[in-house]
């Protein structure tokens, strides 16, 4: 079926304005996405731009986060090893201490067998006047 269209028919005039509308519409729709699609690429741009920045910063920021973590884990080592230090020495100065007075307490006792009658002056007191020395 054919339709043949009069130019100057009032409704072929509407319909023609009515299509040149849409074809303006279609224009500026295509042209504003076009702006707007611009418009999204620079803000995508954008953010991308302070999301590197972030990143740097947060890169630098997690750096100096792990020196200071390290730095606190040396001295925590530190602290641990002058401790094992300080309580091995303690230990050895109790044992040394404790070998000490036994090499004096033999010493003595040996003393004590040559001059039986001032042992007890030997291992219990100190000598405090001339005649309780040996």
């Amino acid at each position: 079926m054919d339709v043949k269209f009069n130019k100057f028919d009032p409704e072929f005039k509407k319909l023609t304005s009515n299509v040149n509308n849409l074809r303006n519409n279609n224009t500026t729709f295509t042209e504003g996405c076009q702006v707007t699609n611009a418009r999204l690429e620079s803000i995508s741009n954008t953010c991308d731009r302070i999301e590197r920045k972030w990143q740097v910063k947060n890169d630098k920021l997690e750096n100096h986060i792990d020196d200071e973590l390290k730095t606190l884990k040396e001295h925590v080592l530190e602290v641990v090893d002058n401790t094992n230090i300080f309580a091995t020495h303690l230990a050895r100065s109790d044992s040394e201490r404790q070998k000490l007075k036994n090499e004096i307490i033999a010493h003595v006792d040996e003393i004590n067998k040559n001059y039986e009658p001032n042992s007890h002056i030997l291992r219990n007191s100190t000598p405090s006047t001339d005649e309780n020395i040996l």
